[in-house]
């Protein structure tokens, strides 16, 4: 896979202007996080838009708080958004995210994508993205974080290591600047189309789902079925019946 270059990365995006979508881009070598960096200016005024890119990352973090191991060989982006609507819905936006990037790399040639609710992407059932939407919400922002792997080096941690896939492994002809630019142009366009109000098309997002195994979240076992308008797993249970989660873990069934 030829090598993602970060500076023709922002020249790809600035060219193309993504529909207009993507009003700045700040690129960083190492950061300590790009979701701090974009917050930070969009408390200075940074309008929706802005993006933060960096090749590595020293203090990544995940959801509820999780430190996210954050290596060169990665993409790692943040990208400030100003959404309608109320900011419960917020979190939505990963789910938007997550259709998006999976859409994106399955045009790029990657075969075997699934989506594993809410916020990561999967490559033949190893994670080679995960999303993180944070809502600053009395400041009227909200961050969209990705950490997408590119091409993986061998000093990642033990207990990732046998879960995780890099592009270059499913893609290893491709162009790694090229394929990541046109993820970042997928997510702006799903993130800030219509009136930034977050709603999921279901059918869009459900089509990612792996259905071929039992999972458990929040409690509830079941097969993944559906995603909602409003980004929540529906679970075909064992008893025949549907429920609906909003939030919560998704773990396979066979590890409980």
């Amino acid at each position: 896979m030829e090598a993602l270059d970060l500076g023709r990365l922002g020249g790809c995006l600035a060219s193309a202007s993504v529909l207009g979508r993507i009003s700045r881009i700040v690129v960083f070598g190492t950061v300590g996080s790009t979701q701090d960096e974009a917050a930070a200016l969009a408390r200075c005024g940074a309008p929706a838009g802005t993006l933060v890119v960096a090749a590595a990352q020293t203090a990544g973090r995940g959801r509820v708080g999780r430190s996210w191991h954050s290596p060169s060989g990665g993409l790692y982006a943040s990208l400030v958004l100003r959404p309608t609507g109320m900011p419960s819905q917020w979190p939505v936006l990963a789910v938007l995210a997550g259709t998006a990037l999976a859409e994106s790399l399955s045009s790029s040639g990657a075969r075997d994508v699934t989506v594993k609710w809410p916020n990561d992407v999967l490559l033949g059932r190893r994670k080679v993205a995960g999303l993180l939407a944070e809502a600053h919400a009395a400041d009227g922002f909200a961050v969209l974080g990705l950490g997408l792997n590119v091409e993986l080096t061998d000093d990642l941690p033990a207990d990732i290591r046998d879960l995780a896939t890099d592009l270059a492994t499913h893609l290893p002809s491709a162009d790694a600047t090229m394929v990541c630019a046109d993820v970042l142009a997928a997510i702006a366009v799903a993130c800030m189309g219509g009136s930034l109000n977050p709603i999921v098309d279901p059918v869009r997002a459900s089509r990612w789902l792996d259905r071929s195994r039992e999972v458990v979240v929040a409690g509830v076992r079941g097969r993944p079925a559906w995603i909602t308008a409003l980004g929540e797993l529906v679970l075909d249970t064992p008893d025949g019946t549907a429920v609906r989660v909003s939030v919560g873990e998704v773990s396979d069934a066979g590890s409980h």
